[in-house]
């Protein structure tokens, strides 16, 4: 029987990290053109999950202002992470 609720609980908790994953805000990002996302206060720290596709930049004058721009064609889903001065922390997709 623990056996069983061992491989239910396992089974839930994977089914739990593929839900929160999905539902984390869509950016589209493209290499023609550059997309900015504006926060509310400054950024402190940006985390990229994959590099060698996309590039990243926080606005000189403008440190609440990211600029996102595609190296290239990509055929896949990568994450954008961004913390704020005030706290708040944000991932997209």
């Amino acid at each position: 029987m623990k056996r069983y609720l061992l491989i239910l609980g396992a089974v839930l908790l994977a089914f739990t990290a593929r839900a929160q994953s999905s539902n984390l805000p869509l950016i589209e990002i493209g290499e023609l053109s550059t997309t900015h996302v504006l926060f509310t206060t400054d950024l402190t720290y940006v985390d990229i999950s994959r590099q060698d596709v996309i590039v990243a930049k926080v606005v000189d004058a403008s440190k609440n202002m990211l600029a996102l721009k595609a190296k290239g064609e990509f055929g896949f889903v990568t994450t954008i992470s961004a913390l704020e001065a005030n706290g708040t922390m944000h991932t997209f997709r």
